[in-house]
């Protein structure tokens, strides 16, 4: 608990320096987001405009807008949107549900992958299954994951009629719908972690597969498979689970332009709507939410080297 508690701490300053940064930035941004919420055509000097800006907060120097919006943000009022006036905390629900389990969904994908080719890589080492198992997790670093993504779409959904090409079925409405219409997107999502994560656990396996606990333990008679998933593969996890936190991570940031992609309602969607109609609330939101989730997440990778090493504090 003392472990948890502080490290539960050292996240605050992260978060208030992450949405200080994000608030800033947006406002930074050139051209007025009010004249774009009204679109062409309006009075700069009209009474509109003056409303809107002042329904916004954005007649006040920044570091008072910032304030103000931080102070309502801890009271649980996350805003509404400007250009629907849907409370934003609404609006965050409604979609986070689908980019939690489109993301649930690549690192599912991403550990089948990458945990069976991380080990038979370092097991088979020098091999020709050590050549394969690199050359596919090489290709999962080198293609990026929009360029993959319009590959699938050309040869599995246009072509081979396989896929559906974009769209979305909740999994309440029926699970192997839902599974269908997003094995491309989570393919396209995971497919980087996938031959990171192949690359880091095949690294890791090999130096403890030289460690003198591990040779001891062959010296014993202790056959193969057994020196490796009992002995070898926890301590070998260890630099991977870290490695495996920063690319969920990078799995709910990349979410944007996947959900994008092929159309999937989610958060990434939402945020990219967000900042070409310069909907500030819902993106200082959003921005802060995926913040947050980010942060926990690797919260929970600290928490979990105590499980997979007690000796870490």
């Amino acid at each position: 608990m003392h472990f948890f508690a502080r490290r539960l701490v050292q996240t605050v300053p992260v978060l208030l320096f992450i949405s200080a940064l994000t608030f800033g930035l947006l406002l930074l941004l050139p051209g007025d987001p009010v004249l774009g919420l009204l679109g062409p055509g309006v009075d700069i000097d009209s009474q509109a405009v003056d409303d809107m800006r002042a329904e916004l907060n954005l007649d006040k120097p920044i570091p008072v807008q910032y304030a103000t919006w931080l102070g309502n943000v801890l009271k649980g009022d996350l805003g509404r949107s400007a250009a629907t006036k849907q409370p934003v905390s609404d609006a965050i629900l409604s979609r986070l549900p689908v980019s939690a389990f489109l993301t649930l969904y690549a690192v599912a994908i991403m550990l089948l992958i990458a945990l069976p080719l991380g080990i038979l890589s370092a097991v088979k080492h020098g091999t020709g299954w050590d050549l394969l198992a690199s050359a596919i997790s090489v290709f999962g670093l080198a293609v990026p994951g929009f360029w993959l993504a319009i590959l699938m779409i050309m040869f599995l959904a246009v072509r081979l009629d396989w896929l559906p090409a974009s769209g979305y079925v909740s999994p309440r409405e029926s699970l192997p719908d839902s599974l269908r219409y997003l094995l491309m997107p989570a393919i396209a999502m995971g497919a980087a972690g996938a031959g990171t994560l192949t690359r880091q656990l095949r690294s890791s396996l090999l130096e403890v597969m030289r460690d003198d606990y591990i040779r001891t333990a062959r010296a014993k008679g202790v056959r193969g498979r057994a020196v490796v998933y009992r002995h070898a593969l926890r301590n070998a996890l260890i630099p991977s689970t870290t490695m495996l936190g920063l690319i969920v991570g990078q799995l709910i940031g990349g979410s944007l332009i996947i959900e994008s992609i092929f159309l999937v309602p989610g958060m990434g969607s939402l945020l990219v709507t967000a900042i070409f109609t310069r909907d500030f609330p819902i993106v200082q939101a959003g921005t802060l939410v995926i913040a947050v989730i980010v942060v926990l997440i690797n919260l929970g990778v600290d928490v979990l080297y105590g499980v997979l090493d007690p000796r870490i504090d």
